[in-house]
Parts: C-alpha cells; sequence; structure tokens
C-alpha cells in the first residue's frame, strides 16, 4: 500500500505488487487522478472574502445592494463556481474591506467592463458563440451607435439568473417592437426541439436494450445536437424567422427518427410475439 497526503488526510492506494508494464501504467494513472481530483477539490474549498461577506450582509441588512448577492446565489454562475470577482474583480482572497474592494468594477462607472453597453464583451469572454452571433444582430448595432438598446441583462438578468419564457419574451420584446413578434412562436418552437432531442435520446436508449437497430437514428441525434448548437447562435443574432425554420425543421425530423425506431420496435415484437 502506498500512503498519500494533499491535506485531507492520509489516503492508501493499493499498489499492485508486480509494478512493471501495464501494472506500472495503472498505477501511475490512478496517483495522478487523484492527485488532479483531489487538487481541485482544495482550489473549490478556498475561502472568498466576497461570498462571505455578502451573504452576511445581505441576511443583516435585507434593504443593502447585496440583495443581489442572494440572485447570484440561485444563478447557474454560483453552481458552476463562478465567483463576484471573475465579473467585478476586487480581490476575493482579502478579509480587509478596502483590500477586497480595491480595483473593482462597478455598473455605473463607464469605464467599467460591466457598465451597460460594455456587457457583450464582459459576458463573452466567457459566452463565445452567443456573442458572435449577438454582434452581427441589430440590436448590438444599436447598442454601439447610441449606447441604448438590449444587451445579455435584458433577457437574462445581471446575474444570469434568468432564461425568459415565451411571454415573459413576447412581452419584452414589444416594449420596442410593434405586435406581433416572431419571438413567442420561435422560442416556442426552440424548446420543443430540445425536448424532441433528449426523447430521441431516450428512445435510442431503450430500443438498443431490445436490441433494435439504431445506427441511423444515432447519426440524426448527433447532427441534431449540432444543429440545435447552431439555433442557438442564430437565437442571439434575433433572427427570429431563421430560428423558427431551423427549430420547426429540427423538430420534423427529431420526431421522424423517433418514429422509425417505434416501427422497428413494432416489426421485432410481430417477428417474436412473445418477446417484449
Amino acid at each position: 500500500m502506498i500512503r498519500t497526503n494533499f491535506g485531507l488526510g492520509a489516503i492508501k492506494v493499493p499498489m499492485a505488487i508486480k509494478i512493471s508494464g501495464r501494472f506500472k501504467l495503472l498505477h501511475w494513472a490512478l496517483l495522478t487522478f487523484l492527485f488532479l481530483g483531489l487538487s481541485r477539490c482544495l482550489v473549490l474549498a478556498e475561502s472568498n472574502s466576497c461570498v462571505e461577506c455578502h451573504a452576511k450582509i445581505g441576511k443583516s441588512d435585507p434593504s443593502h445592494p447585496a440583495h443581489s448577492f442572494i440572485e447570484w446565489q440561485n444563478s447557474i454562475h454560483a453552481k458552476k463556481g463562478i465567483n463576484c470577482d471573475a465579473c467585478h474583480g476586487g480581490n476575493p482572497s482579502s478579509k480587509d474591506v478596502t483590500l477586497a474592494h480595491k480595483n473593482i468594477s462597478r455598473s455605473m462607472d463607464p469605464g467599467s467592463s460591466i457598465y451597460f453597453d460594455k456587457i457583450p464583451d464582459s459576458c463573452g469572454s466567457c459566452h463565445v458563440q452567443e456573442l458572435e452571433g449577438f454582434k452581427s444582430s441589430d440590436h448590438y448595432k444599436e447598442l454601439n451607435r447610441s449606447g441604448k438598446g438590449p444587451n445579455c441583462v435584458t433577457c437574462h438578468s445581471s446575474m444570469a439568473s434568468h432564461v425568459m419564457t415565451p411571454r415573459e419574451l413576447e412581452s419584452v420584446c414589444t416594449l420596442c417592437h410593434r405586435r406581433p413578434t416572431k419571438a413567442y412562436a420561435a422560442l416556442l418552437s426552440l424548446q420543443s426541439s430540445r425536448k424532441a432531442i433528449d426523447q430521441l435520446r431516450n428512445h435510442i436508449q431503450e430500443a438498443k436494450i431490445k436490441k433494435v437497430e439504431t445506427e441511423a437514428q444515432s447519426t440524426t441525434l448527433i447532427q441534431s445536437e449540432k444543429n440545435y448548437q447552431e439555433a442557438l447562435k442564430i437565437w442571439h443574432t434575433f433572427n427570429m424567422e431563421k430560428v423558427l425554420e431551423v427549430a420547426q425543421e429540427l423538430n420534423h425530423r427529431v420526431r421522424n427518427a423517433m418514429h422509425e425506431l417505434d416501427l422497428k420496435g413494432q416489426g421485432i415484437r410481430e417477428e417474436n410475439p412473445q418477446r417484449k
């Protein structure tokens, strides 16, 4: 046995009696896996003064601007470990208030990376595909021209904690655009596409268990996932007619693939009546 210690106590790692050839490779692969995995846990476990302090402020004074901490806490960013300093800067390792807020970015500062008209580029540093689509939209052009117009937070809120429902989207779009817009229908169709793709994946798994041939439908699934990602990119161009077209075609193709699997399964049951 080998004892290793990564700050979480001693861990016993079994070693092959004869460490040579493939056993040696397996041994070092195991050690590498443990080291990388535990190192990641230690990084995630590091304290963050932004999170710790603003959590306390929000509880003691609900009227304090730290109310947005709760919004962040419920967001996908928090779940993925994207903390305050990722967008606002500052020094999350310092417990001193002044040092922790040094060089911090504020949303009301025109020179800040999170000022209203700079939000897309800031978000786009991670969300590259979405920014690429948005930059080709009239919304982005208007934002650059006048400093006004929708940006990422218009639809997703400042902490990226919200994805609009079709009804909400329609209401927001019609603040500037006349009714009817195609946003409602486009988003419904896009959501339906996502659901259909997930259903096809389940259909394929069930078909494989029943020994049904799934090669063609698996190819459709792979291509449909790619097309769905392309549709998301088009979505951020706000070309709703194109999004609707792509999503409807995607829906049709995926549902046809599920129907084909159902027919194949039915054929097997007819050939083998006793088989369920």
